[in-house]
């Protein structure tokens, strides 16, 4: 029997065992509310005799005694003075001694209360009251009497009378209903406490409970399946057995045909990649034969053309000089482009190497403008380089940083209108060097700014300015640039703005870092 309604409750849906949860803890919340408010009332109730009766009592008697005590001293002093305040005060001061009185039977609320208020206010109160009466009534008729003595004798022993009263009697039967409400409020403040030491109790073997059921049923299944997901995640396929038709089974069941059909297709996937690998390596290996099969002949063409230009294999009309000026120029575009083909492909080989050393960076800067003279001057660019006087040696490959400053300088040149200026600015910020260079020339459109860094990029908008290829580079530049950056451990980054002009950052670490070779 306990095992089929195990078996309902574990293939129960989540929402049924939720719902179960938040009754049963509805209903522990319902109980501990009743009781609660059961022990409230108890305590009110207790709290609510002390102010309608024990205290009224207690403030009414203080009064009547304070009352009595003021009209006594004033009916001495009238009669040891004759002064008319005094019986005044003595007049009101009884008045307030019998609406005192009445309080105080008004707050009695059992018959012996009663009894007792009627006999203190007939034997106590009326008695002083009566005597202090004839001692002003005799002092009035005969201040000289010898009966004014008598009463003053008469009047004090009824005051001790009443002194004595106030102790033996008031005062222990004020005491005593003092100690019978803090006794019930003792009683009751235990039943509160053994109501929430029985409470917590309940409370915590609920949550032991309920949290052994949660664990059971929800938690531990979605943890089982978190853990497979991971496993999976780092290409391990771990089967979920869960013999269960709640959500969660169906899940297990769900995520099992899921991973399989995954795997499968991984194994199908990672066949082609092997093939599309091998492929690339052949293309690779096809490249670099190719560009370094080019580069003897291109070098020997470039030879030629120096030497029929200069005039060592004869005399040539300005017209062929024209032609064979345009010939070494697109000689050296060719020249270039296998370059730059070549360290592509050492890059994608991991061939590409690094022999770091400690150089100014300020000193490759200008050995790289004066590289660039020939085209600044083409285009009559003027140059500004500012920098921190004393920057720190930098250690880098300085073959590989000169790529990296003469491709972004040599761009920053090709890109801008003739008669324009380039900004190089160069600082350390932190423990960095940065080489910042500014154009003021055609820019980057926004929508292309992601393929910068990508091979063989070519803004739109400088193939609609300069038509002929040849001056506009391979496209490999920025590509090589960022590459070299990153393996020396630092970052490059630009902004840009159509038609305003083009800044590239170059941050290089003081420190350098060890970067894997990728």
């Amino acid at each position: 029997m306990l095992k089929k309604l195990f078996n309902l409750i574990r293939d129960a849906k989540i929402k049924y065992k939720l719902l179960f949860i938040f009754a049963a803890i509805f209903y522990v919340l319902l109980n501990s509310w009743f009781i609660s408010f059961t022990t409230a009332k108890d305590v009110e109730e207790t709290f609510k005799n002390l102010e309608n009766y024990t205290l009224p009592s207690l403030i009414a008697t203080n009064q009547l005694k304070d009352d009595l005590h003021t009209s006594l001293l004033a009916a001495y002093d009238y009669v040891s003075t004759g002064n008319p305040d005094s019986k005044e005060l003595y007049t009101q001061k009884i008045y307030d001694v019998t609406e005192s009185a009445i309080a105080l039977f008004n707050a009695s609320q059992t018959q012996e209360d009663l009894e007792f208020t009627t006999e203190f206010i007939e034997n106590q109160i009326n008695s002083i009251r009566i005597s202090a009466d004839k001692l002003i009534k005799d002092y009035e008729t005969n201040p000289n009497s010898p009966d004014i003595a008598d009463d003053l004798n008469e009047l004090s022993l009824l005051r001790n009378d009443f002194n004595k009263f106030l102790e033996e009697k008031i005062t222990i039967k004020v005491q005593t209903q003092i100690i019978d409400a803090s006794s019930s409020i003792k009683k009751r403040a235990d039943r509160i406490t053994l109501y929430l030491v029985l409470v917590i109790i309940g409370v915590i073997i609920f949550i032991i409970i309920q949290v052994m059921f949660i664990s059971k049923n929800i938690t531990k299944p979605v943890n089982d399946l978190t853990k497979a997901a991971e496993q999976f995640g780092h290409g391990n396929f771990v089967e979920v057995k869960m013999e269960r038709k709640d959500e969660i089974g169906l899940f297990a069941q769900t995520f099992n045909k899921m991973a399989k059909d995954i795997m499968a297709t991984n194994e199908a996937l990672q066949k082609e990649l092997d093939k599309t690998k091998a492929l690339d390596r052949q293309k690779s290996e096809f490249l670099s034969i190719a560009a370094h099969q080019l580069r003897t002949p291109m070098a020997g063409l470039k030879w030629v053309i120096k030497m029929m230009l200069e005039g060592d294999l004869g005399t040539v009309t300005e017209e062929q000089k024209h032609h064979l000026g345009n010939a070494a120029q697109n000689s050296d575009r060719m020249i270039k482009l296998i370059n730059d083909l070549l360290d592509v492909t050492k890059i994608e080989e991991q061939e590409f190497q690094y022999k770091y050393e400690s150089i100014k960076i300020d000193e490759l800067v200008n050995a790289v403008v004066i590289s660039l003279q020939e085209n600044i001057n083409k285009k009559k660019i003027k140059i500004n380089i500012t920098k921190e006087t004393d920057l720190p040696l930098i250690s880098v490959d300085k073959e590989k940083m000169r790529i990296v400053i003469n491709n972004i300088i040599d761009n920053a040149i090709k890109y801008s209108p003739m008669s324009k200026q380039v900004d190089i600015r160069l600082k350390q910020e932190g423990g960095n060097i940065k080489i910042a260079i500014q154009d003021y020339g055609y820019g980057i459109p926004e929508d292309q700014m992601n393929q910068v860094f990508s091979k063989f990029f070519r803004g739109s908008n400088i193939l609609k300015i300069e038509t002929d290829l040849s001056t506009i580079g391979t496209g490999l530049g920025l590509y090589l640039a960022k590459d070299i950056v990153t393996k020396h451990g630092g970052d490059i980054s630009f902004t840009s703005e159509e038609a305003k002009g083009t800044t590239f950052v170059v941050s290089l670490p003081l420190i350098r870092k060890q970067i894997k070779q990728s």
